[in-house]
């Protein structure tokens, strides 16, 4: 008597449970946050080192400050949605 595994129930719930993790994994990846960063440019388009960057929740009216540092950029990390 041949047993074939594929026509299982066991094979039907391992198929189902792989494509259920492969769907699940990309809506985790969500999150509501962010951070900012970027360079700081002078009107001639030169960097600035030293510049005061100031972001402010809109909604909220909290404000983060950064300095951009040597290499002229900065980095306002882990912030909520609503900031600009």
């Amino acid at each position: 008597m041949e047993y074939s595994f594929r026509k299982s129930p066991v094979y039907a719930f391992l198929i189902f449970a792989l494509v259920l993790a492969v769907g699940i994994v990309p809506a985790s990846a969500q999150t509501s946050k962010g951070s900012i960063s970027g360079t700081v440019l002078d009107p001639s388009g030169a960097a600035v080192a030293g510049a005061q960057v100031k972001a402010t929740n809109t909604e909220t009216s909290q404000s983060s400050t950064t300095t951009s540092d040597g290499a002229r950029k900065h980095r306002l990390p882990t912030m909520l949605a609503g900031w600009s």
